[in-house]
């Protein structure tokens, strides 16, 4: 974790697999899912995705990181305080893990 006046990063890494995440994902589609056209994974990355203000995944022969930025200035002030709750859930987590 790292906190700046203008961000607040969070970079979380696993252990990875042979399994590559990519940013780019093609969102997930409720009624494709429903019908078994689309697996029924594929959430997980996505909501993240929609509760930060920028995500980032790099992933090498052994690890996957990904990496969630909150923006503590400026932007949309609307977006900001939607954002808020999940930005002071996100802040907690990274307290209690220290």
């Amino acid at each position: 974790m790292a906190v700046s006046k203008a961000v607040l990063t969070v970079r979380i890494s696993d252990k990875g697999g042979t399994r590559l995440l990519v940013n780019d994902a093609e969102p997930p589609d409720i009624e494709a899912k429903l019908a078994e056209l689309q697996s029924p994974r594929g959430w997980g990355l996505f909501l993240i995705k929609n509760m930060v203000d920028d995500m980032r995944i790099t992933s090498d022969a052994t690890h996957h990181t990904v990496e969630l930025m909150l923006y503590l200035e400026g932007g949309d002030m609307l977006e900001r305080q939607l954002k808020a709750h999940v930005r002071e859930k996100l802040i907690a987590a990274c307290w209690l893990a220290d």
